[in-house]
């Protein structure tokens, strides 16, 4: 099974790449082509749009988009104009991400009142080498619906990439496939 996750396939290519550097000749020239980016096939490629179902209803760090999330990180998605909310690229994005949300299983009523404890009880420092952050459920879940139509923008390149490493993997994650 495939999939636009860019977390999940960067990982995956970067296996591959290292049973390349010791076996060149395990994949013919035309699979080589296919394990790189971008990808014509694979995955969630047709998104629907939903709004989101309890707007106005989220209280206390129950919203699966943070404040954070929603004006800086998708805004490497939408473009310079993501800070404002009338934004058409910006709308869209936002529905793209509840729908796939709902799809994933995520409702408000399954997963609000524990992001609340988790949101009070386990305050973190904010820095990426803070071991000990917990994350909502809801922030799971729109990581995952993230990560997917990053790649599918990316394979569609209606995303201009700035952080792609000289070997075409994706910097942002540094994802190192030999750690496991």
């Amino acid at each position: 099974m495939s999939t636009t996750n860019i977390l999940i396939r960067d990982y995956a290519r970067g296996i591959i790449e290292v049973a390349l550097h010791h076996d060149k000749k395990l994949l013919s020239s035309a699979q080589i082509k296919r394990i790189r980016p971008p990808y014509e096939d694979g995955g969630s490629r047709r998104w629907g749009r939903s709004a989101d179902k309890d707007d106005g209803k989220y209280r206390d760090g129950n919203s699966p988009f943070g404040w954070e999330f929603e004006k800086d990180t998708l805004r490497h998605l939408v473009g310079s104009n993501a800070y404002d909310n009338e934004n058409k690229n910006y709308i869209r994005l936002k529905e793209n991400m509840m729908w796939r949300l709902y799809q994933l299983g995520y409702s408000l009523d399954k997963f609000g009142n524990i992001d609340k404890e988790i949101a009070r009880n386990f305050r973190y420092d904010r820095s990426p080498h803070y071991a000990g952050k917990v994350e909502r459920y809801g922030e799971k879940y729109t990581l995952i619906a993230y990560r997917e139509i990053f790649g599918l923008k990316m394979d569609k390149k209606e995303h201009e990439r700035t952080w792609i490493t000289e070997d075409g993997r994706d910097g942002e994650f540094e994802v190192d496939p030999s750690f496991p």
